[in-house]
């Protein structure tokens, strides 16, 4: 049950009236917004009580400035933001992350060409790198779209969507793709140890990419549904 605004006298009850509203208050950029909401009103206060006012009216008077009647947009803002800051941190873990894939392989190959080939034809090679590519540029338009374009919370959701399926898709596809065309014949021991070598660094890359993709879309949904809970909540009340 959200706090009313008619009851936000004080630079606590505004604060808690803002958590009531955002998701994820307690970790990393809610916390900070949280905290950074704080310092600004205590500083307001600590103003007005210079200039000569009681400490309980100059903390009334500071959230008062801050504007009561405009948590609920304030909290939209804020709940936009923390969507997409989720999403905007996964697309650049991925955009990083397919990049060292694809950079630990062509490394692979220019040292141990001679010896290395792939064993089911260049079909699977090439869509290991095509997809690798087309994933980096997907990452990239994400990251330019929730940086410049970002406005409303269920515009991003839809963003999150679209991003954390593809995402999941392109790391399933690349993780099969890079055992059906990276591995090797025969060859020097070295050859084969470094193969698997990247195999494997290939397959922790891909697990961290995973689990940052589905942290951030669990965090850009939490951050939906508290938008639409106080959208219904408004129209009934």
């Amino acid at each position: 049950m959200t706090t009313s605004t008619a009851e936000v006298t004080t630079i606590p009850g505004l604060l808690a009236a803002l958590r009531a509203r955002i998701p994820q208050t307690r970790v990393g950029a809610g916390r900070e917004l949280i905290t950074e909401m704080r310092d600004g009103l205590e500083d307001a206060a600590a103003a007005y009580r210079e200039a000569g006012l009681p400490a309980s009216i100059a903390e009334q008077k500071a959230v008062e400035d801050f504007g009561v009647n405009e948590i609920d947009r304030i909290a939209s803002q804020c709940r936009t933001e923390l969507g997409a800051s989720a999403t905007l941190r996964a697309a650049v873990v991925v955009g990083i992350g397919y990049p060292l894939i694809l950079t630990s392989w062509a490394l692979y190959y220019a040292v141990f060409q001679t010896v290395t080939r792939f064993t089911d034809g260049t079909s699977a090679g090439t869509g290991f790198t095509l997809i690798g590519a087309l994933s980096v540029l997907f990452s990239t338009a994400t990251v330019g779209f929730l940086r410049y374009r970002r406005r409303r919370t269920d515009r991003v959701h839809r963003v999150a969507i679209t991003f954390t399926a593809l995402s999941l898709a392109s790391i399933a596809a690349t993780y099969l793709l890079a055992f059906l065309s990276h591995r090797a014949r025969s060859g020097p021991d070295a050859g084969l140890v470094a193969g698997i070598a990247v195999q494997q660094l290939s397959a922790v890359i891909s697990g961290v990419m995973v689990c940052v993709v589905l942290y951030s879309f669990w965090r850009s949904t939490n951050a939906w549904r508290a938008e639409r809970l106080l959208i219904t909540t408004q129209r009934h009340s």
